[in-house]
């Protein structure tokens, strides 16, 4: 990790030591009531006696805001960029600070309303096609949104997808008007103009199509761009001179109240409806500092520090994903499939579905524990935990004032360390304080408060408007991030599905490529990308999204702070936004997990690194003795700071507010028993900016609290989850019912899978290659809500075919009339060419074919004794079989088996204890287990029919293996070959075990990387 030369700084409007001194009502203070509450102000300049309680409790708020916290709103906080220097001298002239005056979004949206519905505008308005609109088989749909005061609701809308309105959509791709498409209407249908007319107007009610003067979301501020899409009209100067009128007020000089009062009567001579002219502001505060430079060695040793705490991570794990993975894979297999569709709970699989749990097993994999993710953070937060546990426990044994994490400490969880991915742009957000007044390399500490990201920007591009040598710094680190992969796209996700949410996420065209989705975007239309033009699949365990248009793929990135998992966010964004995080680590500062609860918790600290500040739980019954009288308030609170060792000045947290409390003042002490009283538990933290600590002052040495953003870059040049190989996806081929291949689906129990295979499957196969009636067939067991085989036939003689399926007719038959299925599927078979390669296709259909017979005669020899004994030693000499085909050495393998071992663990909610299970299993029957794999026992041990039904697979097998080899240039250790070689192996698996087969892929590779071990240790020791 290294820094950028720049770092952010935001802080509050107020000094610090003015937080519990008598309110002063400044201008600045004045200005930031009115902007943030223009009722409150009004109220206030009333002197509303009746409200007087209310108003002083919500005043002090705000006046205790502007003093203790950086967080940006309005003017009551700031930002200011930092450059990386020498010495840090950071004073603050808040005479100077600048501020960059917008209209509120909300305000903003009701003026556009307005003048969509002006006479003279109407005809002149350009309508586009509603971006989130797209074709199922049967209908038309779209999203569709309703009012309820401010707030917009969504839902999903289908229409019937009649010839004309398809070609009215055609055409309206890059806007038309009213009467245009009304035109269309008319050469299209036997209508009256009056009736195109209503019926154009109603899709427009209807949101089909929207109307282009909607304000974007990326781009110039929203004023300026509602001022220039006006200044293409005709018959409305008096519009334009009313918005030159307003741009002129807003430009004008600034002298406080009067300045935004003056915006307001200027505005009102245009707005002719019922428009609320409260909160119409949306004001930025650009800190004006004396010196602009912070310490670079501080901001260094911080990103070192940070780095080193990077082990703490837990790997990816998004359940949703995951969850999303494989129900794609069951339903669509390897094919590329539109987005839209993908993510339609009835045409597809939705998003963020229930995971389906597999069924069945045995005493041989009964132990291993199960996890609901392919990467799963358990394995880390377990192990996380137990070390949280016991360094707690240290601390109470101890009686220590903290905890403090060690570097020995931290090279525990470094093993981890192989397993965590990060994007190559990222920030570190935190309070940074001095020491005791000084601060230098050596006397500083920092208040972490998370590390993160997919962009180093995300918390930079809302106040880039306003700045513009942020704005260029901006720019510079996502080109620098995006240059290192230049057959990728990574377009930024336009979204504003809130009106007032457009207030934070409005920023600059910041990317190249942009991915509008309720939310217009500023960026030519030929470098956006349409969410009709994103095709999904799943390759090699990712989510690959794919651009039609420019034939690459596709990465998003929402370059904002903004939660896009809230309760009502749509299905898109919220896959967007997971899409764009996708294998990336995950690091929370300092998780107490199951002690969260806990009465009082410690500090946390690594070296200059504050994890964690020490919290305390107040709930009622710490108040039992309080006394009735005010008076005595600060007198009981000091004793109750003495028994649980409270600071005097702590901050009250509720949610993501975090209020300012000092306990030797009467009114914060109120604000903190009403919080009690409210929510019956409360939590506290301790507030180390204190004034000493403070690094940014102003002229009169007067201290401010203050927080910086670092954004930082990785040095690696290849992240994980970027698989290059995975940019260029080729379709699948689709084979339909009455094709060359024949596809059934066979509903029945796992058990009742075994005999169909043995009592009915094989004889026909057998009788089948008798008669040539097919040229190859392959079965798998699969579970999609319900188990079943799959079986597939081929034929290139259309007549063959057709006989096939007429004598496979009366096996059908007797399976329904004997009830060994209740259902029977022909369905379309769909060819993982991404897996098996494109040119490799046909061979794995062979393979597949000579394996199914294979697994399907030895199933036929097992009888209920030790069947599952068998079942593993014919899986391991399999497999061992197959590898020597493709002439792998013992040391070939046991490389293979060990790194199939370590992914296949991952599944796991705990390797290590996995892994011991394993080993304990292995060490039980090593000796039988090494006996079954000797081939000069086979007689011996009964299983010399069995390794011959191996021993015929590999002859049928032997004259495509060059050519496989070819394909991946005799490389054995190509990653693609390697990933080749596990599937078919994984299918082989699939075929051979009833249920639970990947526990039984783990247990039988786990065995083999043991059983070769044990074979190279002999060896090197004979050697020797």
């Amino acid at each position: 990790m290294k820094s950028y030369n720049f770092v952010l700084l935001r802080a509050p409007l107020q000094s610090l030591n003015k937080a519990f001194q008598p309110i002063e009502i400044s201008s600045e203070f004045d200005e930031a009531l009115f902007l943030a509450s223009i009722d409150l102000w009004e109220n206030i300049k009333k002197g509303d006696l009746q409200k007087k309680a209310k108003i002083e409790e919500s005043l002090l708020k705000y006046w205790l805001r502007s003093c203790s916290r950086s967080t940006p709103f309005g003017i009551f906080a700031g930002t200011c960029v930092l450059e990386l220097g020498g010495f840090t001298d950071l004073i603050s002239e808040s005479d100077n600070h600048v501020r960059n005056v917008r209209f509120d979004m909300n305000f903003i949206s009701a003026i556009v309303t307005q003048l969509e519905k002006d006479p003279f505008l109407r005809k002149q308005l350009k309508f586009k096609v509603n971006q989130s609109l797209y074709e199922s088989p049967n209908d038309l749909r779209y999203i569709e949104y309703t009012i309820n005061g401010n707030e917009r609701n969504y839902k999903l809308t289908s229409v019937e997808k009649t010839d004309y309105l398809v070609k009215l959509i055609k055409g309206a791709q890059r806007g038309v008007t009213i009467e245009e498409l009304a035109q269309e209407l008319l050469k299209i249908e036997d209508v009256s103009y009056e009736e195109s007319i209503a019926f154009i107007e109603q899709l427009c009610e209807d949101q089909i199509f929207v109307s282009d003067l909607e304000i974007s979301v990326t781009g110039t501020e929203p004023l300026a761009q509602l001022i220039s899409k006006l200044g293409q009209f005709d018959d409305i100067d008096n519009i334009k001179m009313a918005f030159s009128d307003i741009t002129n007020s807003i430009e004008s000089e600034r002298t406080g109240i009067d300045y935004y009062q003056k915006i307001i009567q200027t505005t009102k001579k245009i707005i002719t409806q019922d428009i609320e002219f409260k909160n119409i502001f949306q004001v930025d505060l650009l800190l004006n500092l004396k010196n602009n430079t912070i310490n670079e060695k501080v901001i260094n040793e911080i990103i070192n520090q940070c780095n080193e705490l990077l082990t703490f991570a837990s790997p990816y794990h998004n359940e949703n994903i995951n969850s999303f993975k494989r129900l794609f894979v069951e339903k669509f297999e390897d094919t590329e499939v539109p987005l839209n569709i993908a993510l339609d709970a009835d045409l597809g699989v939705g998003y963020a579905s229930v995971i389906e749990k597999n069924t069945g097993g045995s005493k041989w994999v009964d132990g291993l524990a199960e996890s609901v993710n392919l990467l799963s953070s358990d394995i880390t937060i377990s192990f996380f935990q137990r070390f949280i546990i016991d360094k707690y426990t240290d601390f109470l044994k101890r009686n220590l004032n903290e905890i403090e994490i060690t570097e020995e400490d931290v090279l525990k969880f470094k093993p981890n360390s192989s397993k965590l991915c990060f994007s190559n742009g990222m920030y570190i957000i935190g309070e940074i304080q001095a020491k005791l007044g000084v601060f230098d390399v050596e006397n500083f500490q920092f208040d972490l408060v998370g590390i993160g990201g997919s962009s180093a920007c995300n918390l930079l591009s809302r106040f880039t408007h306003g700045d513009k040598t942020l704005h260029n710094y901006t720019k510079q680190i996502i080109e620098g991030e995006e240059k290192s992969y230049p057959d990728i796209i990574f377009a930024e996700v336009v979204h504003a599905s809130q009106v007032r949410d457009t207030n934070v996420l409005l920023r600059p065209i910041l990317r190249m490529y942009e991915i509008p989705y309720v939310g217009r975007s500023g960026a030519e239309e030929d470098f956006q990308i349409p969410i009709n033009d994103l095709l999904v699949s799943v390759q090699n365990d990712q989510v690959i999204l794919r651009s039609i248009k420019f034939n690459k793929r596709v990465i998003p990135r929402l370059t904002t702070a903004h939660n896009y998992y809230m309760v009502n966010s749509l299905s898109v964004y919220s896959f967007l936004g997971d899409v764009q995080n996708q294998g990336f680590s995950n690091l929370r500062p300092w998780d107490w997990g199951i002690l969260s609860r806990y009465k009082y918790l410690p500090r946390v600290v690594y070296k200059n690194v504050i994890l964690k500040k020490a919290q305390w739980y107040l709930d009622t019954d710490d108040l039992k003795e309080l006394p009735t009288d005010e008076t005595e308030y600060i007198a009981f609170f000091n004793g109750l700071r003495d028994r649980q060792q409270l600071p005097y000045r702590i901050l009250l947290v509720e949610g993501d507010n975090k209020l300012l409390i000092d306990l030797n003042y009467l009114e914060s002490i109120k604000f903190l028993l009403r919080s009690i009283r409210k929510f019956k538990v409360i939590i506290v933290e301790e507030f180390l900016q204190t004034e000493e600590n403070c690094i940014l002052h102003d002229g009169q040495q007067n201290p401010f609290v203050s927080e910086i953003i670092i954004p930082i870059k990785n040095d690696f040049q290849i992240v994980k989850s970027y698989n290059e190989n995975t940019a260029a996806i080729k379709n699948p081929k689709k084979f339909l019912p009455g094709s060359e291949w024949v596809y059934y689906k066979i509903y029945a129990g796992v058990k009742t899978q075994e005999k169909i295979l043995t009592q009915f499957i094989l004889p026909f196969i057998e009788n089948g290659e008798k008669e040539k009636l097919f040229e190859k067939f392959f079965f798998i067991r699969y579970n999609d809500g319900r188990p079943h085989i799959r079986i597939r036939f081929y034929n290139s003689d259309d007549e063959k075919q057709q006989k096939l399926q007429r004598d496979f007719n009366p096996i059908v038959k007797d399976l329904y009339e004997n009830m060994y299925t209740d259902k029977l599927v022909i369905d379309t078979y769909i060819q993982e060419n991404n897996r098996y390669k494109n040119n490799l296709m046909e061979i794995s259909e062979t393979f597949f074919n000579n394996d199914s017979v294979t697994v399907l005669k030895f199933i036929s020899l097992l009888d209920d004794q030790n069947s599952e004994f068998y079942r593993i030693i014919f899986g391991m000499r399999g497999i061992d079989m197959f590898l020597n085909d493709f002439n792998f050495s013992s040391l070939d393998k046991h490389k293979f088996f060990k790194l199939q071992v370590e992914a296949f663990s991952k599944e796991f909610s705990s390797s290590s204890q996995v892994r011991s299970s394993l080993n304990q299993k292995y060490k039980m029957q090593e000796k039988k287990i090494s006996l079954h794999m000797d081939s000069a026992f086979d007689v011996q041990n009964a299983i010399d029919e069995p390794a011959e039904l191996l021993n015929i697979r590999s002859k049928l097998n032997i004259k495509y293996i060059g050519i496989i080899m070819d394909e991946f240039e005799q490389n054995k250790n190509d990653q693609e070959f390697l990933s080749f070689l596990s599937s078919h192996i994984h299918m082989f698996i699939n075929r051979l075990f009833i249920a639970k087969q990947r526990k039984y892929e783990l247990l039988i590779y786990s065995f083999l990387e043991r059983f070769y071990s044990s074979n190279l240790a002999r060896a090197r020791t004979y050697d020797s």
